[in-house]
């Protein structure tokens, strides 16, 4: 089970955003199959010099 999944089992109904990805991730390239993959099990991906404020 990939992260996606544990994470989307573990806390349902929530928002899911991944930050901190080394500049080597596939999760980085919007179009890889990687990005639609995660996007598609509800994972957002934050870009690069993205602000987060709760």
């Amino acid at each position: 089970m990939g992260s996606p999944a544990r994470i989307n089992a573990s806390t349902p109904a929530v928002r899911r955003i991944y930050t901190h990805l080394d500049n080597t991730n596939p999760l980085l390239d919007a179009s890889s199959a990687a990005r639609a993959q995660v996007n598609g099990a509800g994972v957002e991906v934050l870009m690069d010099g993205a602000e987060f404020v709760v």
